[in-house]
């Protein structure tokens, strides 16, 4: 089974219209000479930084993605103020120190222990500058994550077969482990019959894990705001 990242194009196709937090990390940047962003993807935060003049270090660990970000750079005419890295972020080095690091679209979810929580935390406290800050979106556990729904997108067309097709999401939540498996069927509408599947993996983090996570880390949790679905959360290095 594919991975969903392994498909940039269809990736940008499902969740490239989410674009309520765009605006607010956009507005979060203002002033910034470099971001880190972790979780970089295709690129949805990092374009209209690097379009708003700053510099951003990309870490995505998906070669694919962040392809295709750089290919999106470079038809902006934006690709100098780019700087990607293919790793895992919960093992990155730049060599810098910077005074925002960013972790867009609850990319934390998909770390599924405390070690790996406080593993990344500490990298990015290492990056960070005195007072600087990492703030990051996380998924808000909501009371129908807590029985498996199932929804079914409209036809749309695929955009790299060109051919309709449309895709079913269900979710079911393991109250054990704190994770939502999200499971996405994609069934083309004509042509030879083609199915693929995809499936996310994600961890709900509460306040006091990140809290805790972060105290190991040499990060202490400050402040917290509302982002749509999405819990907003700013941890920052003395």
């Amino acid at each position: 089974m594919p991975e969903l990242y392994q498909s940039p194009l269809f990736y940008q196709r499902l969740f490239g219209q989410r674009v309520h937090d765009v605006a607010f990390y956009r507005w979060l940047a203002q002033g910034q000479v470099k971001v880190l962003e972790l979780g970089a993807g295709s690129g949805r935060i990092s374009l209209p930084l690097l379009e708003d003049g700053v510099h951003v270090r990309a870490v995505e660990r998906a070669p694919e993605m962040l392809r295709l970000l750089e290919e999106q750079a470079v038809d902006l005419g934006v690709r100098e103020r780019l700087t990607s890295l293919c790793v895992d972020f919960r093992d990155f080095e730049l060599g810098e120190r910077l005074s925002l690091a960013i972790c867009p679209f609850n990319a934390l979810a998909h770390l599924h222990t405390e070690e790996d929580l406080r593993r990344t935390l500490g990298h990015v406290e290492r990056h960070l500058e005195p007072r600087g800050a990492l703030v990051c979106d996380v998924l808000r556990r909501e009371a129908h994550h807590d029985a498996q729904t199932t929804h079914l997108t409209p036809y749309f067309e695929h955009p790299e077969s060109g051919v309709p097709c449309r895709v079913l999401e269900t979710l079911e939540f393991n109250a054990e482990t704190n994770r939502l498996r999200i499971q996405l069927t994609l069934t083309a509408m004509r042509g030879p019959e083609h199915v693929e599947e995809h499936t996310l993996d994600l961890r709900f983090w509460s306040a006091d894990e990140l809290a805790a996570a972060g105290d190991a880390s040499g990060l202490e949790l400050t402040n917290h705001g509302n982002l749509g679905d999405s819990d907003l959360w700013v941890l920052r290095k003395p």
